[in-house]
């Protein structure tokens, strides 16, 4: 059974690792036999939300970007797959702020009921070293 998966690759980097995994996830999608769209937002005008929550009145956003398309796509897409680098221990800011506007789609019938997350980082390894044994250091006390 063929399914629509929207992949939105949130990454502002060309060939971004979390782009290229991204990308692997839309062949491994088209393989198995999905219907499937791939959004990048780099080169997208997405504006921040200016929580005027007329949105929730209205169903629409009052800020005319590239969201609304977007939010098109989301709003038919039965599963979605988000892929974002990680800055701060945090999804990156663009990826925020879509989120923020798509707000006006918590009130609407919408068809996603999976939504999965693609996330990467980059460690150094003298970090991923001194974690590991910070880690095995509390482990210790612990026990």
């Amino acid at each position: 059974m063929s399914i629509k998966v929207l992949i939105i690759s949130t990454s502002l980097r060309t060939n971004s690792n979390s782009d290229i995994l991204a990308r692997k996830c839309v062949r491994g999608a088209l393989d198995a036999g999905h219907e499937v769209e791939y959004v990048s937002l780099k080169g997208k005008s997405i504006e921040y939300c200016i929580g005027c929550l007329s949105c929730i009145k209205s169903g629409s956003c009052v800020l005319k970007d590239d969201v609304k398309d977007i939010m098109e796509k989301v709003k038919q897409a039965e599963v979605i797959i988000f892929a974002t680098p990680i800055y701060y221990y945090e999804m990156c800011g663009q990826m925020k702020t879509l989120l923020d506007r798509l707000n006006p789609l918590y009130a609407s019938e919408y068809a996603f009921r999976d939504i999965y997350m693609i996330a990467t980082r980059i460690v150094h390894l003298i970090k991923l070293i001194m974690d590991f044994k910070a880690g095995l250091i509390v482990l210790k006390r612990l026990l």
